[in-house]
């Protein structure tokens, strides 16, 4: 299909609309600004210009979905597990930082790809992110902790009065430590692995973050609240600006 022939990007990503059903046109004419300097398009080439053809649509969708997976891992730090769970919450944690870590790289890819203003404007957002002193730890800690594992700057502080275990999988064994009440299964073998048990706790639990280094301690969970909204704030002004979204509210 030669998109030259057409007077408007409109109407030539409407002729695409029209030669992929599984495209649907208004989702194209919002993102028409991505056809310039092309004279036919594919569907791979369509993709590697930003457009999606899913829920998540626009050249930062990736971003947007690693949003949501920050957004989730978040969530289920703030609700831990029914029982303290230290081996869970690190876990969680650390997918956290992965998720910022991957959502910062996938909307410096949409940057690039789009070139020009956005390419600039990412490497301004970019020292924003190393100026902010909590945002910048999270992100270097995504890269200290795979050379240093055994450096972690995460602490479990737990008193315990009264546990009430109600259910955990076949053959657990409960082992009460300050990391928690943790469920050990298939115990001194090679798939020995820590679950999370059900039941219900009177205890006084917090996990917390200590980088004196950094002048970054205390509650390890409010502090991914401010990390996430650094990048939910990131995620909006890129879509806005520069997503072909510039009704998009806050």
């Amino acid at each position: 299909m030669n998109l030259r022939s057409h007077s408007t990007h409109e109407q030539a990503v409407l002729e695409l609309a029209r030669a992929r059903p599984l495209l649907r046109a208004r989702d194209l004419v919002q993102y028409s600004h991505f056809l310039e300097g092309f004279e036919q398009m594919s569907l791979e080439q369509a993709r590697d210009q930003g457009f999606t053809f899913g829920r998540l649509k626009g050249p930062f969708a990736h971003a947007r979905a690693k949003l949501e997976e920050a957004q989730l891992l978040q969530e289920a730090l703030t609700a831990a597990t029914p029982l303290p769970n230290f081996p869970v919450y690190r876990a969680l944690f650390f997918g956290f930082l992965s998720a910022t870590y991957a959502l910062k790289e996938a909307i410096r890819q949409s940057c690039t790809r789009l070139g020009g203003e956005a390419d600039a404007w990412f490497e301004e957002q970019f020292q924003r992110l190393k100026v902010d002193p909590l945002v910048w730890a999270f992100y270097q800690m995504n890269n200290h902790n795979k050379h240093q594992p055994d450096d972690l700057p995460l602490r479990s502080c737990l008193q315990m009065r009264a546990i009430r275990i109600s259910g955990g999988p076949q053959g657990v064994r409960v082992v009460m430590s300050n990391e928690g009440i943790l469920g050990i299964l298939h115990e001194g073998t090679g798939r020995e692995r820590v679950v999370a048990l059900a039941g219900l706790a009177d205890v006084d639990w917090q996990v917390v973050l200590e980088m004196p280094d950094r002048g970054i301690g205390g509650a390890a969970t409010p502090l991914t609240e401010q990390v996430l909204r650094f990048y939910e704030v990131l995620v909006f002004e890129a879509r806005k600006t520069f997503g072909g979204e510039p009704g998009l509210k806050p």
